[in-house]
């Protein structure tokens, strides 16, 4: 069924040849602003605009998902020619233009131009005969005020090259009634004015044409102060001199002001792309507006000039170019009437013509414009506010905007944010520049030079400018001076191109607030930071310290990589630094970093307290005065935190250490090293604790040399350098023998039991760990005994002791169950998995391992999954399961490769590729029961990541031992229940390769 919208006069809706009723002025409201950009996702923030302005009620969203409700129901006898669908962010109207009488209008406009006038006549006649009146007559709001507005300009050109067109062809009476009507609502439009004195004039009535003349030159006196232009004056000369029939007088060409095109320029093809889509798309409309933001020296006048010149052929009528000086060095801002000033001039207009207000001067060059295809370079734009008087308002002319802030509130603009150049089209540039026969020599340093320089586009010319005047340079030797951190700014200085001159412009231009911030920034030693630790940082609330951060992203002073996430360009940090050391005093950037130090501290020591409750605790002192730590509330929320934060917390600990803040060096590597086991970061918790020991030498607390050896110790025996193990933990036991720390004692066995597990010494390490759990016993300390009583399991099931280790594991679930202990429950789940398998009973030990990963992945321990289901696939490949053998491999695979755990991972896929069909007459593994061992194809040695717990050793009579042991003994461990497990409890003193406190 046919659909027909119209627009343009009192607004209708017809279904099937019948006007319908489409709601009350307000969803009326709500369908305009759908219908003018038909079939383009209108965002729910400018539904609410356009439809409330700056008065949207308390509940606009909901109030306008009924009313479009309502719509849907108004469009559905059309049998879905009419919809509106959700997306992303918005609404679209989706709809054949040719249903809406607004859309006709300019596609008939288009497709006149470029005809002849006989045949463009009658498509313009058509276009204009579809205006009833005003648009949107009889309903208003400011936004429709606006767009009205607009819609007549449009109207009038289109009607004044209709009139050109049938003047051309002699018709000249029936133009006068329209043409008066004109000038009556534009009394100051000379254009107008021209059209209805050639019209009056061919039709015989002179003197009614001379009173147009005189009638236009009183009301441009009276209303800006100048006299009619060379124009209309020439025209009343002709006219004065009785010259016949003169054609219309042509359009002025303004001079072209565009600066050269950039020879070199590279690179922005996908922002090319993407601009000539949305003009494609939006040439007939009011005005074209396109906003090219960025931060300096990222090439945006470049790239606006070049895109000039490729659109020029489109805008023959005038290319003009302007620098508003936003951020020039020495000069201020151009004021909007002084910018008018030179556009004018630009276009010929003389100054005796130009008036004096900026509003008079906006209103005449919007009429001079009107009728125009121009396009017009805005460069180096301050704001939205110096921009807007200086827009065309006709349909056909472009308008290029650059500016370092986002012009967000200048609609309807769109919006081309500019990033660095990607590396490739970077190292392109700057070989264009130097030449390819001599970066060809050194393709390696070509990278390090455009990666020192940001991959910024001045920084890279700059640089590239100086090797090019330097034939005695290598590119290496460019290189390391760029690397020279404390002359690197300096090094991008040729002439009058500056980039810290470029930066401090900008620097500048920021409000006193906005500059403190920015120069505090850049203490900080991570690779970004969010509100919370810049609240710190800066001694202000959360708020506070969003809202700058977002100020200083609106200007490109700041990066915003993904929501609430905020970093420096490379070389803007560097100039954030050199700042905050040339304005800030030595105390007050001392506060600062300490403030930062609190937060990350402390915060951190609340995530691992909610990681591990069962960890004997540290007590940091208390945050200095401004800083704000983060309340994380629960497990989820500090892995997630610490995953965000891990960098910017090992950042943390340099800084620190080059303060002399030796007691929060080896607290914030303690705060660190539950989630650096759990994700599985080896090497980052091993340099965090090099550190902590470094720092700890200058600390006379022996409790502290204990904890740091031992822990230190531990991330040696997980690094898998054993000897270092050995040494730093044999050093904490015999320190906290020493001092009587008996805790510390039982920790340290606890940590000799592991790196004897992981080194190969079961016997050595089952010794250390019945020590430790006689020593938790008498502590009373329930979750290091049970942690302890695991590892006896472990050890014991590496020995062959099977009964024992089903003992032990037996007493450690009863432990960790009673209180709620799910790492630990994870832990021993596992050990009687791998007590399982080495008993034959696979079937049994996949139940136990994955129970164990169900809770690892709870706990979110990405590590220990990594080895219980190693386990999985040993034990999948002992019942022959081969597809589920591999299948489990590869998962190990891509996590030890994500990881960069390259060793394990090239153990893992050596193990693949020697997986294989079963050899002939083999069988697979057949589950005897509990009693009894299962046979079936052994599992590979050496694919797990302890050599011993992946061979099937069974001292001898352990099977008889399994068989023959003591009633009660057969209990089912995997059937007790966890039922009410508290989801807060954490972790024991007892991990696989983790034990420190």
């Amino acid at each position: 069924m046919t659909v027909e919208f119209r627009v343009l006069g009192d607004v209708e809706v017809r279904i099937g040849g019948r006007r319908v009723d489409a709601g009350h002025s307000r969803q009326l409201y709500v369908l305009l602003a759908l219908l003018i950009d038909a079939n383009q996702v209108v965002s729910t923030d400018q539904l609410i605009d356009r439809v409330w302005a700056d008065r949207p009620p308390s509940r606009a969203r909901g109030t306008l998902s009924s009313y479009l409700t309502r719509l849907r129901q108004v469009f559905a006898p059309a049998g879905g020619e009419v919809g509106i669908v959700r997306r992303a962010g918005g609404y679209v109207l989706t709809l054949d233009p040719e249903a809406v009488d607004l859309h006709r209008f300019r596609r008939l406009t288009a497709e006149a131009r470029g005809l002849g006038a006989d045949r463009a006549v009658v498509l313009l006649d058509r276009a204009v005969g579809l205006w009833r009146g005003d648009a949107f007559a009889q309903l208003d709001n400011p936004w429709l005020a606006t767009t009205r507005e607009a819609l007549n300009r449009e109207r009038l050109v289109t009607e004044l090259d209709r009139v050109d067109l049938h003047l051309e062809l002699g018709d000249h009476s029936g133009l006068i009634p329209d043409l008066a009507t004109y000038a009556a609502r534009y009394p100051w439009n000379e254009r107008v004015a021209c059209r209805l004195m050639l019209a009056l004039h061919q039709s015989g009535r002179q003197a009614e044409a001379f009173q147009v003349f005189w009638d236009t030159k009183r009301r441009l006196a009276d209303e800006f102060g100048v006299d009619p232009g060379r124009e209309l004056r020439q025209l009343h000369q002709r006219l004065l001199r009785d010259e016949a029939a003169p054609a219309p007088a042509p359009r002025r060409v303004g001079r072209n002001e565009l600066p050269g095109d950039i020879t070199d320029f590279t690179g922005r093809a996908d922002e090319m792309r993407e601009l000539s889509a949305v003009l494609d798309g939006t040439r007939q409309r009011a005005v074209a507006i396109e906003a090219i933001d960025g931060m300096a020296g990222v090439g945006k006048t470049a790239f606006a000039i070049h895109v000039a010149h490729r659109l020029a052929d489109r805008y023959p009528d005038a290319q003009l170019f302007i620098d508003l000086r936003a951020h020039t060095e020495g000069q201020e801002p151009i004021e909007p009437a002084a910018a008018l000033d030179t556009l004018l001039r630009s276009l010929g207009i003389p100054g005796e013509r130009i008036p004096s207000t900026v509003d008079a001067r906006a209103a005449l060059w919007r009429a001079e414009l009107a009728g125009r295809r121009a396009l017009v370079v805005l460069d180096n734009a301050a704001d939205a506010a110096q921009i807007r008087p200086l827009l065309p308002g006709a349909p056909g002319c472009l308008v290029l905007i650059t500016s370092r802030r986002r012009l967000t509130d200048l609609e309807p603009a769109h919006v081309t944010s500019l990033d660095e150049l990607p590396p490739p089209d970077a190292t392109a540039l700057f070989t264009k520049i130097v030449g390819a026969d001599r970066t060809g020599e050194d393709p390696d340093a070509v990278t390090d030079v455009v990666r020192l320089a940001g991959h910024l586009p001045l920084a890279i010319r700059i640089a590239a400018g100086r090797l090019r005047t330097r034939p005695a340079w290598a590119i290496t030797h460019l290189a390391t001076r760029l690397g020279e951190g404390h002359r690197r700014l300096t090094e991008f200085t040729a002439g009058d191109r500056n980039v810290a001159a470029a930066f401090t412009l900008s620097y500048t231009s920021l409000t006193a607030e906005q500059r403190r911030v920015f120069r505090l920034l850049g203490l900080h030693p991570g690779p970004d930071i969010d509100s919370r630790a810049a609240a710190s940082l800066t001694a202000t609330d959360e708020d506070t310290a969003d809202r700058l951060l977002e100020d200083l992203v609106d200007v490109h002073l700041l990066q915003q990589p993904s929501p609430g996430r905020y970093r420096f360009h490379d070389l803007l940090r560097h100039h954030a630094h050199a700042t905050a050391l040339a304005e800030e005093s030595v105390s007050s950037r001392h506060e600062a970093e300490n403030r930062l130090l609190g937060f990350y501290l402390h915060t951190a020591h609340t995530g691992d307290r909610l990681l591990r409750p069962y960890r004997p605790p540290i007590e940091p002192a208390g945050p200095p005065p401004g800083c704000r730590p983060h309340p994380l509330h629960d497990e989820s929320t500090a892995l997630d935190w610490f995953t965000a934060e891990q960098p910017n917390l090992l950042a943390a600990q340099q800084l620190a250490s080059a303060l002399g803040r030796y007691e929060s060096v080896w607290q914030l590597a303690w705060t660190l090293t539950t989630f650096h086991y759990r994700r599985g970061h080896q090497h980052d918790d091993l340099t965090a604790w090099q550190a902590g020991l470094a720092a700890a030498h200058h600390l006379d607390e022996p409790a502290t040399h204990v904890l740091v050896h031992r822990i230190l110790g531990q991330a040696y025996a997980w690094a898998g350098r054993h000897g270092d193990a050995s040494a730093h933990l044999h050093r904490a036991l015999a320190l906290a023998e020493h001092i009587g720390d008996r805790e510390g004692e039982g920790f340290t066995h606890l940590a000799l039991a592991i790196a004897g597990e992981l080194g190969g010494s079961h016997r050595e390490g089952l010794e250390h760990a019945e020590r430790a759990q006689h020593l938790f016993r008498a502590l009373e300390n329930p979750i290091g005994e049970a942690g302890a009583f695991t590892l006896v399991g472990r050890l014991a099931t590496d020995l062959g002791h099977y009964r024992r280790a089903h003992a032990s594991c037996h007493s450690a679930l009863t432990l960790q169950r009673l209180h709620r202990d799910r790492e630990g429950e994870a832990n021993t789940l596992g050990a009687l998995g791998a007590l399982a398998h080495h008993t034959g009973r696979h079937t049994r030990a996949l139940d136990y391992y994955r129970r164990s990963r169900a809770l690892l992945r709870e706990l979110g321990d990405v590590n220990e999954e990594t080895r219980i289901v190693e386990h999985l696939a040993r034990t999948h490949y002992a019942l022959g399961d081969l597809d589920r053998a591999s299948e489990a491999w590869h998962q190990v695979l891509d996590l030890f490769r994500a990881k960069g755990r390259t060793t394990d991972a090239e153990r893992v896929r050596r193990r693949l590729a020697e997986l294989g069909p079963l050899k002939p007459g083999s069988e697979p593994g057949v589950d005897t029961g509990e009693d009894g061992p299962q046979t079936g194809q052994p599992p590979l040695p050496g694919v797990g990541s302890r050599e011993p717990f992946q061979r099937d050793v069974r001292a001898p009579g352990a099977d008889r031992q399994w068989k023959e042991r003591a009633p009660g003994d057969h209990l089912d461990v995997l059937g007790q229940s966890a039922a009410g497990r508290n989801e807060t409890v954490r972790l024991g003193e007892h991990r696989h390769a983790r034990t420190e406190p």
